[in-house]
């Protein structure tokens, strides 16, 4: 009895590593912890039908089957698909060692168990832990959804997490504060007591985390475009603890009307906006970054109010990023340009808008800020003067348009990229 209770619990220990190392390490939620439990029943049932073919050589098998689920886990840890590759091979050894013997009935009762086994894998368990969209990452993919407006894809490495949309990178737990720290942190410092916020976009809830830093903040109006993404972050355990479960602030306002009907609603409103939008890859995302967009922002702000979008790759799409700071300009803003090296992204930049200051006011006053009173993890005095500062463009801007509604352009500039702006 010993013995066969030893084998039973090695063989369920093999069953479950992976899901355990994953659930605590990778995916704590509570109904991943229940799928889990699952698969741990599932090995139990497979090591039932293993023990119940009882015979003289049933240790040798035994020992046979190990040497087997060794291999299984090995291989299907190097092709990132060990949950398929595993029990694909559990199952099909612990068959063929059941089928040696006669239908007598422990044999019979191994057969049940092996059933019973399948078949709360195949009911709780996804048939493979190879989402469709692996073959578009190296790292392993742990999670894969579909909103109306995108495909969300997460994958995991070393204990940091990359998060896609479409494919392309939105940001990584591993950086992120190098991308949304310099998106917020400048505009916050600039106004004094900033009490009404304005973000559109920022569905992931990190920009949030950041503005909720700063105590005189009373009002945040949050339009969101992909409301399914904003599902997901407000729910999705990774996601929750990169913004911290900012979303579940009360300080937060949700408007599910489109942006432009939003800023036509407000006047001298907001203290600081912020435009975290996908990029200008076509005519619906254009939308928000035409001089239309940014007369409404304009008027939306108080009088000393200052905003900023996010505005791509200044090198890898140049005339895009000049045309968001030409469209601002059109539009009434001072505008400074800004740009930060994003490990897991590249290179990448923002415009600064204010509504009042002078282009060297508004640089003396953004180098001259110390972010002493707010608790950050990059950014810094020395960061930002790094971060105004760009080399020789060899792209002329006036030979750039500007981005309307009526004339839409930055999209074209953006998918066509720098290296094709003769």
């Amino acid at each position: 009895m010993i013995k066969i209770m030893i084998s039973v619990l090695f063989i369920v220990v093999l069953a479950s590593f992976s899901g355990i190392k994953n659930s605590i390490l990778l995916y704590p939620g509570l109904l991943e912890l229940v799928k889990y439990t699952v698969v741990i029943l599932a090995g139990l049932c497979l090591s039932i039908a293993l023990e119940a073919s009882k015979g003289k050589r049933n240790y040798f098998n035994l020992l046979a089957i190990m040497v087997f689920l060794m291999l299984g886990l090995a291989f299907g840890y190097m092709t990132n698909g060990y949950w398929l590759t595993f029990f694909v091979l559990l199952d099909a050894v612990t068959l063929f060692f059941v089928y040696q013997f006669q239908l007598n009935r422990n044999s019979i009762i191994g057969f049940s168990a092996l059933f019973a086994g399948i078949i709360l894998m195949g009911v709780f368990v996804p048939p493979s832990e190879l989402f469709p969209s692996q073959k578009n990452f190296r790292d392993r993919v742990i999670f894969s959804t579909e909103t109306p407006f995108q495909k969300i894809d997460i994958t995991s490495w070393k204990g940091h997490y990359w998060v896609y949309s479409n494919s392309v990178i939105q940001f990584s737990t591993l950086d992120e504060p190098m991308y949304y720290e310099p998106m917020v942190h400048p505009m916050m410092n600039l106004v004094s007591d900033a009490t009404n916020i304005l973000i559109v976009g920022g569905e992931n809830g990190i920009i949030v985390r950041e503005v909720k830093k700063y105590r005189e903040v009373q009002n945040i109006d949050l339009v969101p475009l992909d409301t399914g993404l904003l599902s997901l972050a407000k729910n999705h355990p990774i996601f929750m603890e990169a913004n911290e479960k900012a979303l579940s602030s009360d300080k937060i306002s949700m408007c599910t009307v489109d942006a432009f009907r939003h800023l036509e609603n407000q006047e001298n409103q907001f203290d600081v906006i912020i435009i975290d939008t996908p990029d200008p890859i076509d005519l619906e995302s254009n939308r928000y970054y035409t001089k239309e967009f940014y007369k409404l922002c304009l008027r939306a702000l108080t009088s000393d109010g200052v905003m900023a979008t996010q505005a791509g790759s200044p090198y890898y799409a140049t005339k895009a990023f000049q045309a968001i700071a030409k469209a601002m300009s059109n539009a009434g803003f001072t505008t400074l340009p800004f740009h930060n090296q994003v490990l897991s992204m590249g290179e990448w930049g923002w415009i600064m808008g204010s509504k009042s200051l002078s282009k060297e006011e508004l640089t003396e006053r953004v180098k001259a800020l110390e972010f002493e009173n707010v608790d950050t993890k990059w950014i810094s005095k020395e960061a930002v003067r790094m971060m105004l500062a760009f080399g020789k463009s060899y792209v002329i801007s006036d030979s750039i348009g500007i981005n309307s509604l009526k004339n839409p352009i930055i999209h074209e500039y953006y998918t066509s990229g720098t290296w094709n702006f003769e």
